[in-house]
């Protein structure tokens, strides 16, 4: 065999011990030692492979397969631009703590900096956003691009650092870049291919448990709020109901759900219009799992001073605590004994104002057309514990308004760019096995449309996509640049306005398109059986986001104030 074969199917053979079970590949030239090499290990049952043609697709549906648990994910593309478009998804990948090995293939020594063709400089592509790189050399033997491979698997895991996240190998390829023809059916996978593989292959360990920091012992009494922002997992949820305190948990969250989940929790927070006297004034003391992203009043109420704020950090990694207002750190959780009487009060509003805000909520919204936040609603109560994935931008914020039902949420909030979405829930969907459905909006949609391209030789995901149409970007209603005062740059610069065929797109995918025009008509189809990739279209005015948070919070307020 000729020597890039060798050392690719040695690198291979590397990740597949460091437990590597899931390799996305795009097509190219120069990566073909190692497509090669990841034929045979599928063909030996090492491996299972997908193709996406799309390398900033193909970054998207391995993030969505770590979404699966199905530990480091890789991937494997050519040299040049292919290379460079995987940075958004390994961008999301660090961010959000995600194992992904980043495979790509260059050109050999006497081809760079000479003007060769498809040529760039590629070690370092990735810069801070790698836990490592490995640049194994094209004069090594198989031994050192094996042993290459096996701890870039591990790095990504975090085992080591307790910090998964995305590393990158740049692989240099001399011609010829082929086996011999009868080399694919007649050559067994290498007996290297050791039991190391089974120690982390399908674990769950890539999550990062077991940080430096030490537990810490809370003292009962104050008035505690429980926050899980973005990555903090359900330790969160756990103090909340061992404590008896009131949980605001994101969706995203990993917390999201249970008796101590408080619905509408963000309206609750900060100071609502008429009312003098609030819950969050009453508030004494944060403890924050995560990094909180959807609640300003959380960050405003946490800088302010006035609080006693811990934050809890169980990985390694940078820290989490927005405006610096943490006083004290820990890795956990510990307080002693039951709920005092006080305690017991102090959920029991909470979960009583919480209810008040979501049924002032849904009063609000029910005179009008479709809405966000009950189409979301909707969708939550039909998938119940089923997985979602939600867009970023305004549809994981109507997500965060309703009750919690406890189900796995999957959100690309590292960055919390809208871009990969489909392709997420895609590699989601073919991890796990098992239905997926996703809630965007639809730039969201747009701006991943490619997702839903698959070969006729690769599997169809069974993929269902709600799409709240509201025919541009509703998030920028509700910023400061959709003050009336900007109106005239806002409309084509923020909105962006497009008049997206959503029955022809679906159709040229080969995707079922279904139009639902109310709630009743969504929760038929949501209630119906599916299979393959279906797109159900609700079609909302994008003007219901002008100013809908402050109206959102003034009917909480009136909620409230009527109660008192």
């Amino acid at each position: 065999m000729s020597r890039s074969i060798v050392q690719a199917r040695a690198l291979v053979d590397g990740l597949i011990q460091g437990g590597v079970r899931w390799l996305v590949i795009s097509p190219g030239s120069r990566s073909a030692p190692l497509v090669y090499a990841a034929a045979q290990a599928e063909a030996a049952g090492r491996l299972e492979c997908l193709v996406r043609i799309d390398e900033r697709v193909a970054g998207f549906v391995a993030i969505g397969l770590t979404w699966a648990n199905a530990g480091t994910v890789a991937l494997v593309c050519t040299s040049g631009t292919a290379a460079a478009n995987y940075h958004p998804a390994v961008l999301e990948a660090s961010h959000s703590a995600l194992p992904l090995v980043v495979l790509t293939a260059d050109r050999p020594p006497e081809l760079q900096g000479v003007g060769a063709n498809q040529t760039t400089d590629q070690v370092g592509l990735y810069a801070g956003a790698v836990r490592a790189s490995f640049d194994p050399q094209i004069e090594q033997g198989a031994k050192a691009w094996r042993a290459a491979g096996r701890q870039a698997a591990l790095a990504a895991l975090g085992l080591r650092s307790a910090w998964p996240g995305p590393v990158h190998i740049n692989t240099q390829f001399r011609e010829p870049l082929v086996p011999e023809t009868d080399w694919y059916q007649g050559s067994a996978w290498p007996e290297e291919a050791d039991a190391g593989a089974q120690v982390c292959g399908q674990s769950s360990s890539w999550r990062g448990q077991g940080g430096q920091l030490e537990a810490l012992e809370l003292a009962r009494g104050p008035n505690t709020l429980v926050v899980a922002g973005a990555g903090a997992g359900p330790a969160a949820r756990t103090l909340a109901e061992q404590a008896g305190w009131p949980l605001l948990a994101e969706p995203e969250s990993g917390s999201w759900g249970g008796p101590m989940a408080i619905t509408a929790g963000r309206l609750l927070v900060g100071q609502p219009p008429g009312l003098d006297i609030w819950l969050g004034q009453e508030i004494e003391r944060l403890v924050i799992y995560g990094r909180p992203v959807l609640t300003r009043p959380i960050t405003a109420i946490a800088t302010g001073g006035r609080l006693e704020v811990i934050g809890v950090h169980s990985g390694g990694g940078p820290w989490f605590d927005q405006g610096r207002a943490a006083q004290l750190l820990a890795g956990s959780i510990e307080v002693p004994g039951e709920a005092t009487a006080g305690e017991n009060a102090w959920l029991k509003s909470w979960r009583a104002a919480g209810l008040r805000a979501w049924a002032a909520v849904e009063q609000h919204l029910a005179a009008k057309p479709l809405s966000g936040p009950l189409v979301a609603a909707a969708v939550t109560r039909a998938l119940s514990t089923d997985p979602l994935v939600v867009s970023s931008s305004s549809a994981v914020r109507d997500l965060d308004l309703t009750p919690p039902t406890g189900g796995s949420i999957y959100a690309l909030r590292g960055l919390a760019g809208i871009d990969g979405t489909v392709s997420a829930a895609t590699g989601l969907a073919l991890g796990l096995g098992r239905p997926v459905t996703a809630l965007l909006g639809d730039l969201a949609l747009l701006h991943d449309c490619g997702g839903l391209a698959v070969g006729s030789l690769e599997r169809v995901a069974d993929l269902r996509l709600v799409v709240l149409n509201d025919q541009g970007g509703s998030i920028f209603e509700a910023l400061e640049v959709g003050r009336e005062g900007l109106r005239p740059v806002f409309e084509r610069y923020f909105a962006t306005p497009q008049n997206l065929d959503l029955t022809a797109l679906a159709t040229s995918f080969g995707a079922d398109h279904h139009l639902a025009g109310s709630l009743p008509e969504l929760e038929v189809l949501l209630a119906g059986t599916w299979s393959g990739r279906q797109i159900i279209e609700l079609r909302l005015e994008r003007s219901i986001r002008h100013d809908l948070e402050k109206r959102l919070r003034q009917a909480a307020a009136r909620a409230l104030a009527n109660e008192k």
